[in-house]
């Protein structure tokens, strides 16, 4: 049973409920409290202004978690997430007992094409332009690799988008702090998790920051951007022996 409770950031336009059932069963597995908060403009969020700063960005995230969640936690962030992740480190950190950065890239390492990949930036402005469900269908297309699990998933990720869309001005919003942000070194413990098929943000973004930063990095060969929908098992296992790690080396 791990010491720490942990902390879930998900990325552009998606929100606690794309986690799935993932949560529940990392915190039975893990045997400490996973916290989920929204990006605003997101999910229960949805009729908020994103924030356009990283540190807006932090504190608003933060100010979700409960009164009973007491720090440090692992903290998670997968892409955007990955940033306020770092943010997060950079801004307070007596809050974090490690990081995990999952399929994120960060301004200045990386030419702009490699941050977004070019058939992701085809796509890009029609999933501007559509609404939010009818958008959905292109950003799984550039989130997840395999047909099968976006055939799956479409129609209640739909539903999700009819009922809380993510709001055209807060997807902009969000890939302008995106876009922007770029947190300094952690001083944490830090790991990067990658996907070697991911068609939104390049792999070469990943195996560049590991090497900026002399971090650790894992990949999985298969998974495409959304890695905790394509290999949650994997996923899992990946960070119950980094925070095991971290704690046993904990002073």
């Amino acid at each position: 049973m791990g010491q720490h409770g942990v902390v879930l950031l998900r990325g552009l336009s998606r929100d606690a409920r794309h986690w799935q059932q993932w949560p529940a069963a990392l915190a039975q597995d893990w045997g400490q409290a996973v916290y989920c908060p929204d990006i605003p403009g997101n999910g229960r969020l949805w009729q908020q202004a994103s924030p356009c700063r990283l540190g807006e960005l932090v504190a608003a995230l933060r100010a979700q978690l409960p009164a009973a969640a007491q720090p440090p936690w692992h903290i998670v962030g997968l892409s955007l997430g990955g940033l306020t992740a770092l943010g997060w480190a950079q801004a307070l950190p007596q809050d974090v007992a490690s990081l995990t950065l999952i399929n994120t890239s960060l301004a200045g390492l990386n030419p702009w094409y490699q941050r977004l990949r070019p058939g992701a930036l085809l796509r890009l402005p029609w999933a501007l332009l559509l609404g939010a469900v009818a958008r959905e269908p292109l950003l799984l297309a550039m989130t997840v690799q395999d047909p099968n699990l976006r055939a799956a998933c479409l129609p209640q990720w739909q539903r999700w988008a009819s009922a809380m869309g993510t709001r055209r001005l807060n997807l902009l919003r969000q890939l302008y702090c995106a876009a922007c942000a770029a947190p300094a070194r952690p001083a944490c413990p830090t790991l990067l998790l990658a996907s070697r098929q991911d068609r939104l943000v390049h792999s070469a973004c990943s195996a560049q920051l590991a090497a900026h930063w002399h971090l650790p990095i894992r990949w999985h060969e298969q998974a495409g951007h959304d890695l905790p929908l394509e290999a949650p098992q994997w996923l899992a296992g990946q960070l119950r022996d980094w925070w095991q790690r971290c704690e046993a080396a904990a002073p």
